[in-house]
């Protein structure tokens, strides 16, 4: 074989609490005030800063939620560090001391656990000593004082995390507890969430001053949980709730059925060659930025084909899919265009197949030209990550089927294959597609078509597939020898292009030709390919004209 010569050219938080890993993020939805902001040095907090000058602070809803910074109270036991703290400085939130009761948030109601335990040694790096305020006996809803306590000699306290809402001055006047609550009085609104039967359970009188921090008047409630069948959907349902307890006027609710997204992951049961469909097997691939639809709502899918969706209700998700992606439309012209769908249980996962039946030559057309489209994009970008045009157009559009065979042609704002036909396979296949693709990379670089674009398009599936002959399976019969091929001994002729002939298609083997000497010398030095993928790609950026 005569060599070519190769002419291409290219010139929020302290280090305490990151050092603890407790670091907040508020919730974009939640009204934060100034979370990054000190409380003003004023009174009792004035005093707290003047005995420890280097602390810092947050606030949420103008009350102080964070102090951090060095040792801010210490003692013989990490309990007696904290507890000196809360004697101290309870009053910062408008709660006496004996009103926090050695009592954690916890489900478990631990007062003291042990925080980042070493594996060797078995030793925890910090205590946290956790509080709960309660009101002549009653808790105060939502509410919670942790303390974080470093777990050495003098156990100094770095961090307080405090949620407690304003409840200044308030005194309960009930005297509430479970054993005079009137049942049907506090739970009358709530069932009628319900059908009949919903089964009650954990009953607790509290003092309800909001949620999160964000301080209402405060008052008596009880809290309860009702589940059983929804009295709208007929589906199961589990509420949480705070309620008047005379008159069962619902002060707040929580939904205790927490439902987890799904994943979907779509793919195209594509012909995995470079060939027509008769050439080679087909084979699942994760379709690039796919899009699916959940009702009227659109999601898309990562380089890998992913997708996590949200799922707002307890039930499965329905998927659908089509030949679409963020950056192709495949449009089938000989009907209607092929969708799939898959259903998945909420929390689960699932795969979405377009052709999982592989018996249509049409549909299999379709997923060929969707996955090979996109492969032939992500393949450009990889090498020129801001190809004009090519990294930012979505929604191209992509024709399959048309009535006609024996040829794929480009018109400057689509690739177009033909049905198989008259001798010829569908020409939906991966180096067709990549050819036709490979005008557009031409034609957004701003440079003339004929010889050169020929050329272009055989090199980008000469790069992609590294497979020299072009179109195996464009005859029908014919998987050996295609219709051209770069492994080839054309040369250059001044007066007639090449030694392979003047016309665009013949002309342009003399530049896939040249790229795939390249690669074999690449290849037989241990070098990557990706050399001259990376020159080729850019290189046609620096392209003026339509000749070779």
């Amino acid at each position: 074989m005569v060599k070519h010569t190769a002419l291409i050219g290219l010139a929020l938080a302290t280090p305490v609490l990151c050092a603890a890993g407790l670091v907040d993020q508020p919730d974009i939805d939640r009204k934060v005030i100034n979370p990054d902001i000190q409380a003003p040095a004023t009174g009792a907090w004035g005093d707290f800063l003047q005995a420890n000058p280097e602390t810092g602070s947050f606030l949420e809803y103008g009350r102080i939620s964070r102090i951090y910074g060095p040792a801010f109270s210490q003692g013989e036991t990490a309990k007696a560090s904290a507890d000196a703290f809360v004697n101290a400085y309870s009053g910062l939130w408008g709660v006496d001391p004996e009103q926090l009761l050695p009592i954690g948030p916890f489900t478990s109601g631990d007062h003291i656990v042990p925080l980042m335990t070493d594996s060797v040694t078995g030793e925890a790096k910090f205590q946290l000593v956790a509080y709960t305020p309660h009101i002549n006996g009653l808790p105060v809803y939502d509410a919670a004082m942790r303390l974080l306590v470093r777990n050495v000699p003098g156990y100094p306290l770095v961090l307080a995390s405090v949620q407690i809402p304003d409840v200044t001055g308030f005194q309960p006047v009930n005297n509430l507890n479970p054993r005079n609550l009137n049942e049907a009085a506090f739970t009358k609104s709530a069932r009628g969430w319900f059908e009949p039967g919903a089964e009650l359970s954990g009953i607790r009188p509290v003092i309800f001053a909001g949620v999160n921090g964000d301080s209402k008047p405060p008052r008596e409630a009880v809290e309860f949980i009702l589940k059983g069948t929804d009295s709208n959907d007929g589906g199961y349902a589990k509420w949480k709730f705070v309620a008047d307890p005379a008159t069962g006027e619902i002060i707040h609710s929580e939904n205790q059925i927490l439902h987890a997204d799904v994943n979907v992951q779509v793919v195209t049961n594509a012909t995995d060659g470079p060939g027509a469909d008769e050439c080679h097997p087909e084979a699942n691939m994760p379709l690039p930025h796919a899009r699916v639809t959940v009702g009227g709502s659109v999601y898309t899918a990562d380089v890998n084909g992913n997708i996590t969706i949200p799922n707002p209700g307890s039930g499965s998700v329905t998927v659908n899919g089509e030949c679409r992606t963020v950056y192709f439309n495949s449009n089938n012209q000989a009907g209607s265009d092929h969708t799939a769908s898959v259903t998945i249980p909420s929390g689960g996962s699932g795969t979405l197949v377009l052709n999982s039946a592989n018996n249509s030559e049409t549909v299999r057309s379709e997923a060929n030209i969707i996955q090979y489209a996109e492969q032939t994009r992500e393949f450009t970008l990889e090498f020129s990550s801001s190809y004009p045009t090519v990294s930012t157009q979505t929604n191209f559009t992509c024709n399959a089927n048309i009535g006609s065979s024996c040829n794929a042609y480009y018109d400057g704002s689509s690739i177009n294959f033909y049905r198989a036909g008259g001798g010829c396979g569908n020409t939906g296949a991966y180096a067709i597609i990549a050819h036709e693709y490979g005008h557009h990379l031409v034609n957004t670089a701003g440079s003339g078509q004929n010889e050169y674009g020929e050329g272009t398009g055989d090199v980008i599936g000469v790069l992609m597939s590294l497979e020299p002959r072009l179109g195996l399976g464009f005859y029908q019969g014919n998987c050996l020898s295609g219709i051209r091929n770069a492994d080839n001994s054309c040369t250059y002729s001044s007066s007639g292009c090449s030694s392979c002939g003047s016309a665009i298609h013949s002309c342009g083997q003399l530049l896939s030709g040249m790229v795939w000497d390249t690669i074999e010398n690449l290849l037989d030095a241990g070098k990557s390919n990706d050399i001259i993928s990376n020159v080729f790609i850019n290189s046609i950026l620096l392209h003026n004209g339509t000749s070779i």
